[in-house]
C-alpha cells in the first residue's frame, strides 16, 4: 500500500480523513489518463485538498494547466486557502490566478459609489476603457497600452508571481496602490499562471472563455478542468444560456411604446396579457417560483 501513498509529500496535513486516500488516488488517475471523473463526498471531507494533492501527484503543471471553476466565491476561496497551505507547508508553489467579477474589482466603482446592474456597468467599463465619452479609465491606461502591459503592469505581475497564490484582495490591494486595473492584472498573470480559479461562466459563456482561454492560446482540451460542486451545474447552466424576457420588462415597453407612439399592432397587450395568465396558472400550481415569474 505504501507505493500508493507517494501523493503524501503533496499533501499538507499531518494525517488524512476517512477515505480521503481513496479521493487523492482517484482524482490523480483521473488527471493521468485525462479521463471524465466524478468524485461524490460529504461537505467538509477534505474534497478540494484531494483534487489539489491528485493533481500535484499526477505531475502538476507538467500534465497542463489546472482550471477550476466553482459556482460562489466562497468555493474559490477554499481553493485559494489550500494553495496557500501547500505553499507553505510543502513548498509547492504555483502561479494562481483567481478571477471574480470586473465590478468588484474595479476602484472607479468603489471609489465613486457606483451601484447598477452588471450588464450596464460593463458597457460603462467599456466606455471608460475606450475613452468613450471624453473620459478615460487612468487605471486601465496604466495597466495596458495598445494591448500590452505597461512596465509597472509587468513589476507587479512578478511580484504576484513569485508569491505564486494570492487573494483577489490582495491583489485588488497591490494593483490600486500602483494605480493599475486589478481585473486586467488578474487576466496578465493568468497568462502565466498553473492554476486558474473562476467562475462556471469561463467554460459555459463564449465570449468569457475565448477572452481567458483564447487569449492563452488555449481551449478548454487544453487545460485540466474541474467543476466544483457539480450537481448544480445542469441548473445553472439552463439559467445562464436561457434567455429570459419578465413581465415587468414588457409592461415598460408598452409605456415606451405609448411614449413614443409606437403602433405594434396590439402584440406587446397581447405578450402582456399571456404572460400575466401564465403567471397566474403557475402561481396556482406552485410549479414555478413566483417572485421569478414576476420579476
Amino acid at each position: 500500500m505504501r507505493e500508493n501513498l507517494d501523493f503524501l509529500e503533496y499533501f499538507p496535513y499531518p494525517s488524512l480523513r476517512p477515505h480521503q486516500d481513496k479521493a487523492i488516488i482517484f482524482s490523480c488517475e483521473i488527471f493521468k489518463e485525462g479521463l471524465i471523473g466524478l468524485l461524490s463526498s460529504p461537505c467538509g471531507t477534505g474534497k478540494s485538498i484531494s483534487i489539489l494533492t491528485g493533481y500535484l501527484a499526477a505531475g502538476g503543471p507538467s500534465i497542463g494547466r489546472l482550471l477550476i471553476l466553482t459556482r460562489t466565491k466562497n468555493q474559490s476561496d477554499v481553493y485559494c486557502r489550500e494553495l496557500q497551505v501547500l505553499r507553505d507547508k510543502c513548498g509547492v508553489r504555483m502561479i494562481t490566478s483567481i478571477f471574480i467579477n470586473r465590478q468588484d474589482l474595479c476602484p472607479l466603482a468603489k471609489t465613486r459609489n457606483i451601484k447598477t446592474s452588471y450588464r450596464d456597468f460593463l458597457m460603462l467599463c467599456r466606455a471608460l476603457r475606450k475613452g468613450l465619452g471624453g473620459e478615460i479609465c487612468e487605471y486601465y491606461a496604466n495597466t495596458l497600452s495598445k494591448w500590452y502591459p505597461t512596465r509597472r503592469a509587468k513589476r507587479v505581475v512578478d511580484q504576484l508571481a513569485e508569491l505564486g497564490v494570492s487573494t483577489p484582495e490582495f491583489v485588488y490591494e497591490i494593483a490600486v496602490n500602483e494605480e493599475l486595473c486589478p481585473y486586467e492584472v488578474t487576466k496578465l498573470l493568468s497568462y502565466r499562471a498553473h492554476v486558474i480559479i473562476g467562475s462556471y461562466n469561463y467554460a459555459l459563456m463564449d465570449p468569457v472563455r475565448e477572452s481567458i482561454l483564447g487569449k492563452m492560446g488555449l481551449d478548454v482540451e487544453d487545460v485540466n478542468c474541474v467543476f466544483d460542486e457539480a450537481h448544480s451545474l445542469p441548473l445553472y447552466a439552463a439559467e445562464l444560456l436561457s434567455d429570459e424576457l419578465s413581465l415587468t420588462t414588457v409592461q415598460r415597453a408598452i409605456k415606451e411604446a405609448d411614449e413614443f407612439k409606437v403602433d405594434d399592432l396590439g402584440l406587446l397587450h397581447s405578450l402582456e396579457d399571456f404572460m400575466s395568465r401564465m403567471e397566474v396558472d403557475f402561481v396556482k400550481a406552485k410549479t414555478l417560483n413566483e417572485e421569478k415569474i414576476i420579476d
